[in-house]
């Protein structure tokens, strides 16, 4: 589904808490920019960053020992590395990975090694198969931008799956 009408954007960025989300939609129409399709990009990779609010995960996957890398963190943790910290680490680390990958989807020429017979790519939104709109400038919306910022998001993305689970069992 393709919001193509300002009032539908505008109600769209209004849910998402956007302060100036009237301007914001007719500026997105009037130049073409696909702002509802990346929205729901950013929303869709936010949800599987690792949560830095809250750090139980880290603890829990130390104590059981049964997460992917459950033994390290067990270590880690075991010599006072705090779990908050970690977590924190591992987002960055993911948002760095993200970044980069943002950068060969965006065309920015970062290539060290020889060229490839073909080295363009990108994201498009789809409507039935077909593309829609091309999302870009996804390293810097993918990058770690500042604590703060990544706390909020964070805590955003949490507030969502938990009304969204509330929803479901209604």
């Amino acid at each position: 589904m393709a919001l193509q009408d300002i009032e539908e954007i505008t109600k769209f960025l209004n849910a998402r808490g956007f302060q100036d989300a009237d301007e914001m939609a007719h500026d997105a129409v009037e130049d073409g920019e696909p702002i509802v399709e990346t929205i729901c990009f950013h929303e869709i990779a936010e949800d599987l960053f690792s949560p830095i609010h809250d750090a139980s995960w880290i603890e829990e996957a130390a104590e059981d020992g049964d997460h992917e890398i459950g033994d390290q963190l067990k270590r880690l943790v075991a010599t006072g590395a705090d779990p908050q910290d970690l977590a924190i680490f591992a987002r960055y680390m993911q948002r760095r990975f993200a970044s980069d990958l943002g950068r060969i989807l965006d065309g920015i020429n970062m290539y060290t090694s020889p060229e490839r017979p073909f080295e363009d790519f990108g994201v498009f939104a789809l409507v039935d198969g077909q593309p829609t709109a091309q999302i870009t400038d996804l390293e810097e919306g993918l990058g770690f931008w500042d604590l703060d910022s990544e706390m909020e998001l964070s805590l955003s993305v949490a507030k969502a799956l938990e009304e969204d689970d509330s929803s479901d069992e209604d």
